[in-house]
């Protein structure tokens, strides 16, 4: 439904019910992701990149990640 603050809340509890399966799917991949992501950034023009819902939410998601490194990020809300 594009409720950002209920599908952080989802990843968040499901982090808390098993940390190391959200380290591997989750934060480990966004993590590995990030080096090209932002490399995206710096090229000239726009970038879209898409990613699964669970990785775009919450502290560890991309989108905060990219936030914290002073990147402009626009949702695009295509209901």
């Amino acid at each position: 439904t594009g409720d950002q603050k209920e599908m952080t809340q989802q990843v968040a509890a499901r982090a808390r019910g098993d940390a190391e399966i959200y380290r591997l799917l989750i934060s480990g991949r966004n993590d590995a992701w990030m080096p090209r992501i932002e490399g995206l950034t710096k090229e000239a023009g726009t970038s879209f990149v898409t990613l699964g819902a669970a990785h775009m939410v919450g502290p560890d998601g991309i989108v905060a990640q990219l936030r914290r490194r002073g990147v402009t990020v626009t949702r695009l809300d295509v209901r």
